[in-house]
């Protein structure tokens, strides 16, 4: 269970930088294995959220 919550928090993370580095795909990608490993994180959710606000947001997707 420690090792699921390792790797949940490090895809978490991954995709934090990754999002802060305008790289939404693969934060997206990052974000979404962390959301498979720790599905009742709220926090996932919201960084998840946050990352496609912001693609939205600069125009890398259309609304």
């Amino acid at each position: 269970m420690e090792i699921n919550l390792n790797q949940s928090s490090l895809f978490n993370n991954l995709g934090l930088v990754l999002r802060k580095w305008e790289k939404f795909e693969g934060a997206i990608q990052a974000l979404h294995q962390a959301v498979l490993i720790k599905p009742d994180s709220a926090g996932i959710y919201c960084n998840l959220d946050n990352t496609l606000h912001e693609q939205r947001k600069l125009g890398w997707v259309s609304v």
